[in-house]
């Protein structure tokens, strides 16, 4: 599975750190403009580090995703 990228705090330039961020938010980006709402929540872990699940829903449609989000999450506390 991929790996999440490890972030050089300490050895760049404020440009370079701005830059390298704005490289995260590109799994974000096409829903951010399109109007379809998507949240990032914690699936559990691999190998001791944090795996996201992405929802996205239908065009502004909030509620949908939020009670999915929800619904998981309550889900994942039963099988832990």
């Amino acid at each position: 599975p991929p790996r999440s990228t490890l972030f050089p705090y300490t050895t760049l330039f404020r440009s370079e750190y701005i830059f390298m961020a704005c490289q995260f938010s590109t799994n974000a980006q096409p829903f951010n403009v399109s109007g379809h709402p998507a949240i990032s929540i914690n699936a559990g872990f691999s190998d001791g580090l944090p795996v996201g699940m992405m929802i996205v829903g239908r065009r502004f449609d909030e509620e949908t995703v939020l009670n999915v989000a929800y619904a998981w999450e309550k889900i994942r506390e039963q099988c832990a």
